[in-house]
């Protein structure tokens, strides 16, 4: 189909008409339709940041385990290769089995989905399998596994020696060699490079890489400024408490790790859920606009009268008309239009005759962009009210001109203002608009729009095409409902889709804290060796956890919805609005959720007896 429309477009350059492909007619569709499109780009970008940062938890969590064993190898001479590919390879074969598995899952969706969804909307969905995507998900999983595997394979390999007799608490070495930076910011090049090519949108590739590097500042600076308030925090009177804050900046301490796991885990959250609550709420305002039920085209003056009468039959709710005469742009600020760069978007406005029309007021709920509206009694030169869309793609701006040949006269026209049309409606829209007086008199046929639902509307409808053979009637009521259903239907699978992702990340914040359950056991032993009961030791973990997970969170809600405010206003060009009870739920439940998982870790090891975790120390 896209190479028919490109053929149709070469072959007949200066047609006046618009070819379109079947999934992009209806603008108020196709619209919809790609908002919903880059959300779903936006949801599956996300992914990969909450599937990475998923993986450095579980690799940092593995090595950590592995600690002593790493130490060994340093003993008996083992260097940072060694234990850099003797991990990398069992990181890459469990990987491997995971790429295979999730690509082979993703290629039993279609076949699946297609049977799920064969009574939910009214397209015959491709079910066969196809080679690129799954190239494209392998290769993806691959940079991803390696960009996010290398700095705590790196790390763990500067391991000192000393570790093996001092204990865990001495942890790993003074942070990565140059060289190890270099291989960690090469991964990462290759893994914004593939995101930048498998993304079909520049600007969403371009805005993530962006906000990941922006977000990678922001809780650096958070994490360092956590670690030096809660040194120098005023000393509370609990033990418990002063314990909790000085696990957060004592040396060893995992705080960088969680802030950066928690914070961009939480962004992404937040983000992704206020994206898909602008989304949802620009749908539902969508689908509950007033759209005509008919459209009457080629009224006649005199019949005009009689159309407005019907507006008073039952079951009609409104009558809106309009003049329309044919006119055809033949220049634009006096130059003309073949030697003027127009847009591609805006060239259909070129080819052939366009309907034109004229106001003495401004249609209803007009915003304007640029200038203002003529005075309803205006008398003088031509001057016409142009939408945004051409004027962008002619480049022209208040005071320009625009030449038009109307019944084989040429008129040079003014632009007094540019409106913003939106075409997602059905309503009756012009892009251009003249002023009183040159078209009063024009010979003119009109565009009725008939609002109302029942049975008045067929009784209607059989009394126009009874009474006036010139006249031609379009239905929308059927395509309506159908369009509204299927909008419906696309809204709830977008919300599911949105609801899993959000369920991953929950089980990655929490895996954020998990990641660092051998410490904390550790921990716990000692602190029940030097006396601490089980009630003191919670409220020790209780208190590193919430104070790193609130404060974590308050900055993930700004940089969140941050990112929301530039995909929603930038990406899907929709009015943005924040919901506090999206973020402030948003971040509660993820630190509530990685809080339960973070206590129930070290659960099991304040029932133990100490002896079993001491006798090899």
């Amino acid at each position: 189909m896209t190479a028919f429309v490109e053929a149709a477009r070469t072959a007949f350059p200066d047609a006046g008409w618009r070819v379109e492909s079947y999934n992009r007619a209806v603008p108020r569709i196709r619209n919809l339709l790609d908002r919903v499109d880059t959300d779903l780009m936006l949801i599956g970008i996300a992914a990969l940041l909450v599937g990475g940062l998923g993986i450095a938890e579980a690799v940092r969590g593995y090595l950590a385990s592995r600690m002593a064993s790493i130490a060994t190898l340093k003993c008996v001479g083992g260097g940072v290769n060694t234990v850099l590919w003797t991990y990398l390879f069992q990181i890459l074969l469990i990987g491997g089995a995971g790429i295979v598995a999730g690509c082979a899952l993703g290629a039993a969706v279609p076949p699946l989905a297609a049977g799920l969804t064969g009574q939910l909307i009214p397209v015959q969905l491709d079910a066969s399998i196809h080679a690129a995507p799954l190239l494209r998900a392998a290769l993806l999983g691959l940079a991803i596994l390696l960009a996010f595997s290398l700095r705590p394979l790196l790390l763990a390999g500067a391991v000192r020696p000393a570790t093996l007799f001092r204990g865990y608490v001495a942890g790993g070495g003074n942070g990565l060699t140059p060289a190890g930076r270099v291989l960690v910011g090469t991964g990462f090049a290759v893994l914004a490079g593939l995101v930048w090519l498998f993304t079909p949108d520049a600007r969403l590739a371009f805005g993530f890489m962006a906000g990941c590097a922006g977000c990678f500042a922001v809780f650096r600076v958070v994490a360092w400024g956590l670690r030096a308030g809660a040194r120098r925090a005023p000393h509370a009177g609990n033990p418990s408490v002063r314990l909790g804050l000085a696990s957060i900046h004592r040396p060893g301490a995992p705080t960088v790790n969680m802030v950066f796991a928690l914070g961009l885990g939480l962004t992404a959250l937040v983000g992704i859920a206020q994206v898909e609550r602008n989304l949802s709420a620009s749908l539902a305002r969508d689908l509950s606009r007033d759209a005509p039920a008919f459209f009457f085209i080629n009224v006649l003056p005199d019949q005009v009268a009689e159309f407005e009468a019907l507006g008073n039959a039952p079951g009609v709710t409104r009558i809106d008309k309009a003049p329309m005469v044919r006119g055809r742009i033949v220049r634009i600020k006096g130059v003309p239009v073949q030697d003027v760069p127009v847009a591609p978007e805006a060239q259909w406005a070129v080819r052939g005759d366009r309907g034109l029309s004229h106001a003495a007021t401004p249609p209803p709920d007009t915003e304007m962009t640029a200038g203002g509206w003529w005075p309803p009694d205006y008398s003088g030169p031509p001057t016409i009210s142009l939408s945004d869309d051409l004027a962008r793609g002619f480049g022209v701006t208040v005071g320009d001109s625009l030449t038009f040949n109307i019944l084989g006269r040429e008129v040079t026209a003014t632009i007094a203002n540019v409106r913003k049309v939106d075409w997602m409606t059905f309503q009756l829209q012009f892009a251009v608009l003249f002023a009183p007086g040159l078209l009063d008199r024009a010979p003119a046929t009109w565009v009725v729009t008939a609002y109302g639902d029942g049975a008045g509307m067929d009784a209607l409808y059989r009394t126009v095409t009874a009474a006036h053979a010139n006249v031609t009637a379009i239905s929308m009521r059927e395509i309506l409902g159908e369009v509204r259903v299927l909008m419906e239907r696309m809204g709830v699978m977008f919300r599911a889709m949105a609801g899993v992702m959000l369920a991953t990340g929950l089980l990655v914040v929490a895996g954020a804290i998990l990641a660092d359950r051998q410490r904390r056991i550790y921990d716990a032993v000692i602190y029940k060796v030097c006396g601490a009961t089980r009630r003191d030791i919670l409220l020790a973990l209780v208190t590193e956890f919430l104070t790193t997970g609130l404060v974590t969170g308050l900055f993930s809600a700004g940089t969140g919805t941050l990112a929301a405010w530039a995909a929603v206003r930038g990406l899907l060009k929709l009015p943005f609005a924040v919901y506090p009870g999206v973020v402030a739920g948003t971040v509660a439940a993820c630190v509530a959720f990685a809080l339960v998982f973070g206590l129930a870790g070290t659960a099991r090891a304040l029932k133990e007896k100490p002896a079993p975790y001491l006798r090899n120390e």
